[in-house]
């Protein structure tokens, strides 16, 4: 019995598949009845020969599909330039194109993106903006410039603005901006160009200003900023343009400012400075235009304003000044 198996595996091997389940079905239900019956051994059935070169077919499993995400261009920053827009009356600016549309933030007018989509400029001088400016543009992390002046901002500068650390262009000058300067702009590191001039701005000048190495021109002119000039803007040594003129400043002049070797323009007048011109501003030796005007200024020039062999202009009137003109002024 154990060579009848051995055959009949033997003949069905060399067939194909479909013939192996058929015939193993048969052998195995032959072999039972024979040895039921006693009948002897069936004659072997002969089967033709596979070639042997038969090509292989390898089926590869097809991947399952996987889900994916198409960014939007722009829109990490959308919503704060929506918000920007829903609050500063947008559909009535001069220039609202591409503004809330589906094209990507980067065509909208005023705003520039890098690659990623993120915003770094955003320069809407002069557009017609009116309302109050919203907390949420100190979401644009990546902003390196943003304009808004000669439009008609009120309210409070969001204090979220501080965040903005690749800032380097701050300008809200020309609108009606308010209340008290933020001390959180103090922690602008990159800035170069802060121009709050010309707005409605009251309080003092936060010290927290004197701590922003890089900047070149401070403008707060024309406003209604009160209490004393801060020593602490003696840590502005790259500055080369301070203009606080135009408001209610009351004190001395800081002999501090002296040590601002890089100024080209220094401009107090029209405040309620008192005391006597620092002999130190004598030591700006850059110093193009310097204008103490319109002040309560008293006591004598100081001799060593000679020494500002740069100088092109000076305004000293209106003050309590006495004594004579010092004839190192008449080498300039």
């Amino acid at each position: 019995m154990v060579r009848h198996s051995l055959d009949v595996v033997v003949s069905i091997t060399s067939v194909g598949r479909g013939s192996v389940v058929l015939l193993l079905a048969l052998s195995y239900a032959g072999v039972t009845l024979l040895a039921a019956c006693g009948q002897p051994e069936p004659t072997p059935i002969d089967t033709p020969a596979v070639p042997t070169n038969t090509p292989t077919v390898v089926v590869t499993p097809t991947p399952e599909p996987t889900a994916t995400t198409i960014a939007q261009p722009g829109s990490p920053d959308r919503p704060a330039l929506v918000a920007l827009y829903k609050a500063t009356d947008g559909a009535n600016w001069t220039n609202n194109d591409h503004w809330l549309s589906d094209a990507p933030i980067g065509e909208w007018h005023g705003v520039t993106t890098d690659s990623r989509g993120y915003v770094t400029r955003l320069v809407l001088e002069e557009n017609g903006l009116t309302g109050e400016l919203p907390p949420e543009l100190g979401n644009l992390f990546e902003l390196v410039e943003l304009v808004l002046s000669r439009n008609r901002l009120s309210g409070h500068i969001p204090s979220e603005l501080g965040g903005l650390s690749d800032l380097e262009n701050l300008d809200l000058g020309e609108n009606q901006l308010s209340g008290e300067i933020s001390a959180e702009l103090g922690k602008l590191y990159s800035l170069l160009w802060l121009s709050l001039s010309d707005n409605l701005l009251s309080g003092e000048i936060p010290t927290e200003l004197g701590s922003l190495p890089k900047l070149k021109w401070l403008f707060l002119d024309d406003n209604q900023l009160s209490g004393e000039i801060p020593t602490e803007l003696d840590g502005l040594q790259n500055l080369t343009l301070l203009f606080l003129n135009g408001n209610r400043l009351s004190g001395e002049i800081p002999a501090e400012l002296g040590s601002l070797s890089n100024l080209d323009d220094l401009y107090l007048s029209d405040n309620l400075l008192s005391g006597e011109i620092p002999t130190e501003l004598g030591s700006l030796t850059y110093l193009t235009d310097l204008s103490l005007a319109e002040n309560r200024l008293g006591g004598e020039i100081p001799a060593e304003l000679g020494n500002l062999s740069y100088l092109e202009w000076v305004s000293l009137s209106d003050n309590r000044l006495g004594g004579e003109i010092p004839a190192e002024l008449g080498s300039l």
